[in-house]
């Protein structure tokens, strides 16, 4: 699934992570394909498998 890359770096802030929000902001591309970047989103500490259940599988706007 496709994700906005502000949707994981808005999420990485709101939990106080700035570090990890800086990183996923340098190294994630504009569309995060959940399936080819979990290693780096499990990095992150960003669960690719719940970013698809909060979307019940359908992808969110992503521009």
């Amino acid at each position: 699934m496709l994700v906005p890359k502000t949707m994981i770096v808005d999420r990485l802030r709101g939990r106080g992570d700035y570090d990890a929000a800086e990183r996923a902001d340098r190294e994630l591309a504009e569309k995060v394909d959940t399936e080819q970047d979990a290693a780096l989103l499990a990095e992150l500490d960003i669960d690719a498998e719940s970013l698809d259940d909060d979307f019940d599988g359908q992808a969110p706007a992503t521009g």
